[in-house]
């Protein structure tokens, strides 16, 4: 990965900045405590992997609310560009997107969907991880001995990363769920292989069953056949009889139905006689029933009319009903819209009338109002004020420690300087009078230049404490301004919603005032049911034109039905006349049937005689078929159960014959279930922490100590160097413990790490993050060929630096860009590119020159 263009907005102390590094190789980031030389560096772990030394929300601009970082990057000749934006709205919102570059220079985003799935995403592009990248291409302020200081299982942690092992890791979990398998599918093809010896072990078992059923069943066969031909010489008798049967059957059926239709005849031809004399009864009264009839024609016809006049009057009564109603009601809604109408102008006035006591309200609170929104903007602007100015005071108090510790370590260096006459600890030479001398001389000047250096520290930050104790006081006494502002401004909404209610009511008192008028105008001159009105007055005529009677309509209707059954008996007069006829006939009629009956219930009788004296013998016939046709079944019922045998016990050694075919397959199965899980197994074994990562390690740590022992010797002159241990002995000493022990020493033999001065401990850290980043480089899989240092050259003397510099000159071929952040004055002139960064009321600023 290579950096080549970062776009900052509201980013930390970055309002809107943006860094080019087109072309630029060998880089100093430089500017004063504070600045935001840092915030350059943050910003591009957090647009890469999501990662700073500050929250989210934290990294956000004082007084903003969304912040974005836009970050162009190369890797294999391909350009990339990830977009990373963080919102403060709601519960906090984070976007990314990534995009690839088109030959024709547009952005393609090639992001997948979620901010989870993207960040994998940019991670395999480049092919480093935040946690690597921090331990050894990027030299964090303050963090240079991250990789150090790390537990000996972290650094292998880190430098197994940095090797790509984590796909051996992945490799050994395939292979130990392959071998788990495996094992699972050998110990279920064991029970397979005991369940089908257990069927095959029957086969003997099968065929004797076999060869017994096959013996019986042939022995049935011939005296079934004879069975069955005597069977069928009876069932043609039977057949014979049964038709016969069946004739008697029809011809006592005949007989029967003749001697219900002669009962029938009796019975049909008393009724006739019957309603015959009934019929003559009345034909005597017929001179009587026909002038009856005619006297009650004349009632019902004058009962008629008056019934007519009656169904009118109670339609001319319900119209009228009706009528009245719906005046009624329309009458009734008037009043009610009048009630309604009043009442809101009631209402309407009394609130006109709270007016003048809103609007005064209104006008007194935007004055409170007014000073407590001036109050909250000077608030914002002074919180983001204390926060630059803590900001730098934290940076002066890590300053003012260092100079601190360097006064100890040059203190303890001019207390071991030998005494005239014994050598030097370090060149070995005899001292004289003179030499001693210098070098005491030499480290007081060291010793008072650390001393006003951190006095002119001290000073900065006694200032600094000033002016944040008097930016607090002028804080709390803002924020104690400004906290009703919330309030007002809900208390104003409040008010100003009131005075609109109150004016509106204003304009509907005209409109309701009139509509007020129009309706008693209404009620007042019976203005309402026009038609309805004219309509009653219509009825009420109607029913004064029709003249009904009661008392007449009552004595019509008695003498009706005194008269009626008149008409009833007119009725049975009619059908008395038909009956005579109707039934003369049929009596004569009805004598010849009953002669024609009695000659077929003869011939049945005849028939029935000769029929019964024929089926004599079908009883014990029949009885002789059932038990033959039985014992028929119960033998065909014994094959059958012999045939089913004999099947079931081929069909058993054929399963046989299968399952031995079957069992071959499962022992070759077995066999290669068994193989696979011991391949697996060893493969996991090799895959492991033990195995091929444990051998890449180890070759790869000869040529990390070789590189870091090159550049710390270049630096020290040849006096100090490392050593890399990846194996100890246990506590026991019988067994090797795998893990990653880093040694440290100088002319004075190996030492702790904690013993070491701070420049001697950063030049340690140096060396190694310097080694793990050319490796890191050099790697196919990781596309990181950029190297960050930043600061840590304030630990080393004038020399010190020198060299230091010197060694990023003789590393810079092997990284495609370097960039040094630092705030020493002299050292921003020997790089090629200077990035200035100034600090600004309007935010830090980015220039290359």
């Amino acid at each position: 990965m290579i950096p080549d263009h970062l776009t900052l907005k509201n980013f930390m102390c970055y309002k809107d900045a943006s860094l080019d590094l087109d072309g630029v190789h060998l880089a100093c980031l430089s500017g004063d405590n504070g600045a935001g030389k840092s915030s350059v560096l943050e910003a591009i772990t957090w647009a890469l992997w999501g990662k700073a030394r500050a929250g989210d929300d934290d990294l956000i601009s004082q007084g903003e609310i969304e912040s974005e970082v836009d970050f162009v990057f190369t890797v294999s000749q391909n350009q990339y560009r990830v977009n990373r934006r963080r919102s403060k709205k709601g519960a906090g919102q984070t976007a990314l997107n990534f995009y690839a570059k088109k030959p024709d220079g547009s952005w393609n985003n090639i992001g997948e969907t979620g901010v989870r799935a993207i960040q994998e995403q940019i991670i395999k592009t480049i092919r480093t991880r935040y946690d690597t990248f921090i331990n050894s291409a990027f030299l964090l302020q303050g963090r240079a001995d991250s990789f150090t200081v790390k537990t000996a299982g972290e650094r292998k942690k880190v430098l197994a990363e940095i090797l790509e092992l984590n796909q051996y890791d992945e490799y050994e979990k395939q292979a130990k769920e392959q071998a788990k398998e495996a094992d699972g599918r050998r110990k279920e093809l064991d029970e397979e292989l005991k369940r089908l010896m257990v069927e095959i072990n029957r086969r003997p078992e099968y065929e004797r069953q076999k060869e017994e059923a096959e013996t019986l069943l042939e022995a049935g066969r011939n005296p079934l056949r004879r069975q069955e031909e005597n069977l069928t010489n009876l069932k043609t008798r039977q057949a014979q009889l049964q038709s016969s049967e069946q004739k008697l059957s029809e011809a006592r059926k005949h007989a029967a139905t003749l001697q219900r239709d002669l009962q029938q005849l009796d019975e049909t031809k008393a009724n006739s006689e019957r309603k015959l004399k009934e019929a003559q009864i009345i034909v005597a009264r017929r001179a009587e029933i026909e002038a009856g009839v005619k006297a009650f024609n004349e009632a019902k016809t004058i009962e008629d009319g008056l019934s007519q006049k009656f169904s009118q009057l109670n339609n001319l009564n319900r119209s009228q009903n009706q009528l009245e109603k719906t005046i009624d009601q329309q009458r009734a809604q008037l009043q009610i819209k009048l009630d309604k109408t009043e009442a809101d102008l009631n209402s309407l006035k009394n609130q006109v009338a709270q007016l003048p006591r809103l609007e005064t309200e209104h006008k007194e609170l935007q004055v409170k109002l007014k000073v407590a929104q001036e109050a909250t903007t000077a608030l914002e602007t002074r919180k983001t004020e204390r926060a630059n100015l803590q900001g730098d005071l934290k940076q002066l108090e890590a300053e003012v420690k260092r100079l601190s510790a360097d006064l100890v370590k040059i203190k303890a260096k001019a207390d071991r300087v030998p005494q005239p006459g014994d050598r030097c600890d370090h060149c070995g030479t005899v001292l004289d009078e003179e030499a001693r001398d210098r070098t005491i001389q030499e480290y007081r000047n060291e010793y008072r230049k650390v001393q006003e250096e951190q006095k002119s520290e001290n000073a900065q930050i006694d200032k600094l404490n000033g002016e944040i104790q008097t930016l607090n006081q002028l804080i709390a006494q803002l924020t104690k301004e400004a906290q009703p502002c919330g309030e007002l401004q809900n208390k104003s909404g409040q008010l100003e919603g009131q005075m609109d209610i109150a004016r509106e009511a204003e304009k509907q008192i005209t409109r309701l005032t009139t509509d007020q008028q129009g309706v008693k105008k209404l009620l007042d001159a019976r203005e309402y049911a026009r038609a309805e009105q004219q309509k009653l007055v219509v009825v009420l005529k109607e029913i004064t034109e029709l003249d009904y009677d009661e008392a007449t309509h009552k004595e019509a209707r008695q003498r009706r039905e005194e008269l009626k059954h008149f008409e009833t008996e007119f009725n049975r007069l009619d059908n008395a006349l038909l009956t005579l006829k109707r039934e003369s006939e049929s009596l004569e009629k009805y004598a010849l049937d009953e002669k024609r009956y009695k000659e077929q219930l003869k011939t049945q009788e005849d028939e029935i005689a000769r029929y019964t004296a024929e089926i004599s013998g079908l009883s014990d016939l029949s009885q002789q078929v059932r038990q033959l046709d039985l014992e028929i079944r119960e033998a065909k019922d014994r094959q059958k159960i012999l045939e089913k045998q004999v099947w079931e016990a081929e069909s058993k050694i054929k399963n046989c014959e299968q399952l031995t075919l079957q069992k071959e397959k499962v022992e070759k199965e077995h066999s290669k279930a068994a193989e696979d899980k011991s391949i697996f197994s060893e493969l996991a074994e090799a895959f492991g922490k033990k195995g091929v990562q444990a051998m890449v390690i180890d070759s790869a740590l000869p040529e990390i100590e070789d590189e870091a022992n090159r550049l710390l010797g270049d630096m020290t002159d040849g006096r100090m160097h490392v050593r890399f241990d990846t194996q100890r002995d246990s506590k026991k000493g019988d067994t090797a413990i795998e893990t990653l022990e880093l040694y440290i020493a100088d002319e004075y033999g190996p030492r702790p790490y904690e013993l070491y001065s701070g420049g001697e401990a950063f030049r340690v850290n140096f060396a190694v993050r310097v080694a793990l980043s050319k490796l890191l480089a050099r790697r196919s899989g990781a596309q990181l060929r950029t190297l960050f240092i930043d600061e840590g050259f304030g630990s080393q003397d004038g020399q010190g630096r020198e060299r230091l510099v010197d060694i990023i000159r003789s590393i810079e071929k092997d990284f495609d860009r370097i960039l040094v952040i630092t705030h020493i004055q002299e050292l921003k002139d020997v790089f090629p590119v200077r990035i200035d960064v100034v600090k600004t009321p309007n935010g830090s600023t980015i220039s290359v020159n």
